[in-house]
């Protein structure tokens, strides 16, 4: 795991609404700030919440990170190495059963299906 990337480019500003979903996030992973939250504070819908943090991360490079954990689920800004190894493999963990699911979903047979499961509707 690499640590944490310096941008050597120039920097980029922020379009304000990416600035507005940014200072919602806070730095400590004590408190998590969730979709719902950040979309109350800033007037967006969740979907877009997700959109913005989204491209935050991708094309902006801005580390964050998402924990989906019952109970304790939310955004935080990643700030040391044990929080990006924590981040990257709870991602990678996700991404593997997305792919599980869009693997199985690609060798299902419309037509037969039904003849392999024992159900009532």
């Amino acid at each position: 795991m690499g640590a944490l990337k310096e941008n050597k480019n120039t920097r980029q500003v922020l379009p304000d609404i990416y600035k507005r979903v940014l200072r919602q996030i806070p730095t400590n992973s004590d408190r998590l700030a969730t979709t719902t939250e950040i979309a109350k504070a800033t007037n967006l819908r969740p979907v877009h919440v997700r959109y913005y943090i989204s491209r935050l991360i991708t094309e902006y490079n801005v580390p964050i990170a998402t924990s989906n954990r019952q109970g304790n689920s939310g955004y935080h800004i990643i700030t040391n190495e044990m929080e990006l190894h924590d981040t990257v493999r709870n991602l990678k963990g996700r991404a593997d059963k997305i792919t599980k699911r869009y693997e199985a979903l690609q060798n299902i047979d419309l037509n037969t299906w039904q003849d392999q499961v024992d159900y009532e509707l």
